[in-house]
């Protein structure tokens, strides 16, 4: 029988109420002209400084420089890394978004691939050789689905090498902590944030850079003198309308039509090497400000749903959580479930995905396998991070995860592990 509703696996994002309720907020008694030309242009508008001004609140009073996107983002930061040091590496994980290894790329650095732990998802730093820790500029912590990477070993490295850069990748984790400090914000990093659509802050694209105290005398001459594109009316709306869409389909009965497009590519990870650097959007800011009014009832429901599923789940023998085995304070945008063997986890996507659950492979190989990257990146043992590759699924946490849908995912997990196992 054909499913009547599909979860979405994104979620959250602002309605038009919101937009409507952030927009007198910020452009109140404001002339009808000058609206239009800061929402549609770039540059510094009324509601990139309100952005700005929530993003330093938060960011424990950093400097915010704005891009059109992430990886926009990651590129400026490491173009203006270039310019201050002759060491020409970057560390990355090697199961992480295939963006990040393009910024790193179209930086002009190389891009060494560093393990992870299969079962926590951890960047391992141990393995990393005295050569290769003296050639490296930064490491890129991915902190990916909200989990937060250890930042301690990279400090040590810090402490070592003094030009050696901390990139703290908040793109996914902006609303987790580890011990105390937010993630994007912590000590001796620079923070990286996204604005699009499945992110801490997803809203309609953008990105930021938050730049720490101690890097803005050189950094911030760079990142101010970078030449960028600015956004045109056409982009603005496209991302307008994208970012209305997103919150429309949501809903489960609305996500079902474009879920059984196959065309569409739905939750598909997509590897694009060339990429435009623009000014952010004022219409980006004023969405991302809406989306930054809706994060606290939304963490508290997807923690909420997280701690059912650790619960219902912490017996399972055949998976294993890696939320679990990490800090309590971290914010899931999604859940990751690690399975026991490759087939196992086909098997439960398959069955998660026919009942329209919401269910995504994430990234379905690591950096290497690309064909953009795999004669670009270099590595030693990965064999970690290709297993993860092989056995991760994640679920999702978002506002349209109802109980009764929680329930079934974990009776489907279960039912599935005792006929596997």
């Amino acid at each position: 029988m054909k499913r009547l509703s599909t979860l979405a696996p994104a979620g959250g994002f602002s309605s038009p109420w919101q937009l409507f309720l952030s927009y007198r907020l910020y452009h109140l008694n404001r002339p009808a002209g000058g609206v239009v030309k800061e929402v549609f242009g770039g540059g510094l508008s009324r509601a990139s400084e309100q952005l700005g001004l929530l993003l330093k609140i938060l960011a424990q009073d950093r400097e915010i420089h704005f891009r059109s996107s992430g990886k926009a983002a990651l590129f400026s930061l490491l173009a203006a890394l270039r310019k201050e040091t002759k060491k020409n590496t970057v560390l990355i994980s090697a199961y992480t978004c295939p963006d990040v290894a393009a910024a790193v790329l179209k930086a002009g650095f190389k891009c060494h691939l560093l393990d992870v732990d299969a079962e926590t998802l951890e960047l391992k730093s141990a393995a990393l050789s005295p050569t290769l820790e003296r050639e490296a500029a930064a490491v890129i912590l991915s902190n990916l689905y909200g989990l937060p990477d250890a930042l301690e070993p990279w400090r040590a490295i810090q402490d070592r090498e003094e030009d050696f850069l901390i990139i703290d990748d908040a793109c996914q984790a902006f609303q987790s902590f580890s011990q105390g400090e937010r993630i994007g914000a912590r000590n001796g990093s620079v923070g990286i944030l996204s604005f699009g659509r499945g992110k801490s802050i997803g809203a309609a694209g953008g990105g930021a850079i938050l730049l720490p105290g101690d890097l803005r005398e050189n950094f911030s001459r760079h990142l101010r003198e970078e030449s960028l594109l600015s956004p045109g009316p056409l982009q603005s709306l496209k991302s307008f309308f994208i970012a209305q869409l997103a919150w429309l389909l949501e809903f489960p009965l609305l996500y079902t039509i474009p879920s059984s497009l196959p065309f569409l590519g739905l939750g598909d990870t997509h590897c694009e090497k060339e990429f435009p650097v623009r000014k952010l959007s004022g219409l980006q800011a004023w969405i991302a400000v809406a989306q930054l009014g809706n994060h606290v009832i939304d963490t508290v429901m997807r923690r909420h749903r997280r701690e059912f599923f650790e619960e219902a789940m912490k017996d399972f023998s055949t998976v294993r959580l890696p939320s679990q085995t990490r800090q309590k304070t971290s914010d899931l945008l999604r859940l990751p479930i690690v399975f026991h063997s490759q087939d196992l986890r086909n098997n439960q996507l398959k069955r998660l995905s026919d009942a329209g659950l919401g269910a995504n492979g994430s990234y379905p190989k690591t950096i290497d396998a690309y064909p953009e990257f795999e004669t670009q990146v270099s590595f030693n043992d990965i064999s970690e991070a290709r297993i993860l590759a092989e056995r991760i699924l994640t679920v999702p946490l978002h506002r349209h995860v109802n109980q009764a849908a929680a329930e079934q995912i974990v009776q489907i997990i279960h039912t599935g592990s005792m006929t596997e196992h």
